[in-house]
């Protein structure tokens, strides 16, 4: 019986594209069916500017005829984010924040916040909101699709995180990292859509007509390597397509851009596991002999530890830091903090795009292994360490008080401390990437690459 003659790569291709639809549909559709979304809008200190007033004049704030130590001011809003009403009964724990290291003091609903208006009354009717320690706990209120109403909360104290929780029957409690535009995940994935039908037509179009009631399913191994941020997006791909086919087996290590283009470069041809290397950006010209294929755009932003109370930076502010220029966010209008600069290795594509499109220039010499302080180099201009994953950067932002750094934008996001800042007074949003607006090092974008090469 003559073997169907099928073209793994436009087999490949065509699963890669069904499963990156379904979990665009999936993720719009069915997991956010019913869904409360609450956002932190505005969580400040409430000090004295300029700073150095605080010598000559003491700022106090009272409340009730007590005075508020460390006072703060955080701003939620709160929305019915799903396709589904919520009823009352549907919220089987009620939506709780909390604040650690701080206390509320009080709470206020904007009257022009609240829509519809009655909403206001009903959160507001016995027994109402509730506070207790750090803790915030609303009522049990219905909210309608689009509905949404925002909480002025005074705290004393000074912690900065905020945390949000709650349990809803056939739904969930989620934090909204989104900014104004398209969704991260949503550009991802169109993008990667976009990029796999012009793939899969090209392959078609050479491919030769499988024969009649030939298998769906390719069989054999594998292997993907190369960017750590694109890492989880092809876990979920490879997942959906190993599911649905049992005789596949996909391995997806990351490590670095470049790692995976030099693993691929190097690999025998006589191998028989195919190997695709997943790049942030095109691959080196030394790399020519690979075969690339554009797949999807991803934004890249700078991230710093909230403690340092920055939120913005302008590109000469950010090449002055990376000189050894400034070394103490208060010369940036910050607190007496000590900048901690956390990059990427050699081996990472995003770090290649950062230098290329904002720096302009080379990252200063590695002078820390514990990324707070000069324990490889004295000498140094900066405190600066590198870490090999995406991950392992974000952990040490999130954890170091003065840490600065960069990152893909949803990644980001997972991490309480770690906030994404605006580059030249503007955000990093997929929108303007789309656009084409990556001018003047406003933001760091890439195009991924994938290449690949068949088993033989």
């Amino acid at each position: 019986m003559e073997q169907p003659n099928i073209d793994p790569a436009a087999l490949l291709t065509a699963c890669t594209l069904v499963a990156t639809i379904a979990g665009w549909l999936i993720d719009r559709y069915w997991t956010r069916r019913k869904r409360i979304i609450y956002r932190v809008q505005l969580n400040t200190p409430i000090g004295m500017t300029p700073r150095d007033a605080r010598s000559i004049v003491e700022l106090q704030l009272q409340r009730a005829g007590g005075i508020v130590s460390n006072a703060s001011l955080t701003l939620l809003r709160i929305r019915n984010g799903g396709s589904l009403d919520i009823k009352a009964a549907d919220v089987e724990q009620p939506l709780t924040f909390t604040f650690e290291g701080r206390e509320v003091i009080g709470v206020e609903i904007p009257q022009a916040e609240a829509s519809p208006r009655a909403l206001r009354e009903m959160l507001l009717r016995e027994p109402g909101i509730q506070a207790t320690g750090n803790k915030l706990v609303l009522p049990r209120v219905p909210l309608n699709k689009k509905d949404r109403f925002k909480l002025l909360v005074l705290l004393s104290g000074t912690g900065d995180s905020v945390h949000g929780d709650g349990f809803i029957t056939g739904g969930r409690v989620a934090r909204d990292p989104r900014r104004r535009g398209p969704s991260t995940r949503t550009l991802a994935y169109g993008g990667a859509c976009l990029a796999l039908v012009g793939l899969l037509g090209g392959l078609l179009i050479r491919a030769p007509r499988p024969a009649p009631g030939s298998s769906a399913c390719v069989p054999g191994r594998l292997q993907i390597t190369g960017s750590s941020a694109f890492e989880p997006l092809v876990e979920e791909i490879s997942v959906a397509y190993m599911k649905g086919c049992s005789r596949a087996q996909i391995e997806v290590e990351g490590g670095g851009s470049l790692q995976g283009v030099q693993r691929l470069f190097d690999s025998s041809r006589d191998d028989r596991t195919a190997l695709m290397a997943v790049s942030d950006g095109p691959a080196p010209q030394r790399y020519r002999s690979l075969v690339p294929h554009p797949v999807g755009i991803v934004v890249f932003a700078l991230v710093v530890n909230k403690a340092t109370q920055i939120h913005d930076l302008t590109t000469g502010q950010l090449r002055d830091i990376h000189r050894g220029r400034y070394r103490n966010w208060s010369q940036l209008g910050g607190p007496n903090l000590p900048i901690s600069i956390v990059s990427r290795d050699s081996l990472s594509g995003t770090r290649a795009a950062f230098e290329a499109g904002v720096l302009k220039l080379s990252e200063q010499a590695v002078s820390s292994n514990d990324c707070v302080n000069k324990d490889r180099d004295a000498t140094a201009p900066v405190v600066r360490c590198e870490r090999r994953t995406t991950e392992d950067l974000l952990r040490e932002v999130d954890t170091i008080p003065g840490a600065l750094g960069y990152a893909e934008t949803s990644t980001a996001t997972r991490y309480d401390r770690v906030d994404r800042i605006q580059l030249d007074g503007r955000d990093p949003d997929p929108s303007l990437v789309l656009q084409g607006n990556t001018r003047s090092g406003r933001r760091s974008t890439s195009t991924r690459t994938a290449a690949w090469r068949p088993a033989r």
